[in-house]
Order: structure tokens, then sequence, then C-alpha cells
């Protein structure tokens, strides 16, 4: 099957992560993790309500954000792609 029959399948999902455990990434966000709930135990309950608009609004900006950089990276190798597949040598008879 050809990578784009994959795709189109769903059997490659290019957003798909997997957390190592132990790695950077888990570190830093057990973390944060720890730190927003000791701020949630000190908040009344309509603060509470406005840092989870707050959050879920940094959330909807980091998807947008990952979802242009994947764009933009996906463009970028189709561009590379293109200009190795087009090249002529302007010096050099192939």
């Amino acid at each position: 099957m050809s990578i784009l029959e994959e795709l189109y399948n769903g059997n490659i999902v290019p957003t798909e992560k997997y957390i190592k455990k132990g790695g950077e990434y888990q570190k830093i966000n057990d973390k944060l993790s720890e730190k927003i709930e000791k701020l949630m135990c000190t908040l009344n309950s309509k603060q509470k309500d406005l840092c989870e608009e707050i959050g879920d609004g940094f959330c909807r900006l980091s998807y947008i954000s990952e979802k242009e950089c994947f764009i933009d990276g996906f463009r970028l190798g189709a561009q590379i792609m293109r200009e190795i597949l087009e090249y002529k040598s302007k010096n050099y008879i192939k």
C-alpha cells in the first residue's frame, strides 16, 4: 500500500505522539500539573472557572500554532522534493 493510501486510511497519524517516560517533556508536564493542582486548591469557584477558561484558550492557541507549523513544515518538505526532482544543473549535462 502506498504512503498516500496509508495516510488516507488513517493508518498514519502525524500528530499522534506518545510521551516517553522519564523524558524532559514528562518531567515538565508533571511539575506543571502539580503546580496547577496546588493553585486550584487555593481558588474559589469563580477563580477556578476563569483559570479553566484561560487554560482552554491556551490549548486552542497551541493547537492552531502546532497545526500551522505542521502545514508549513509539510509544504517546505514538498518544495524541497520538487526542487530535487526538477533540478537541472547549469554546469553539467546529466
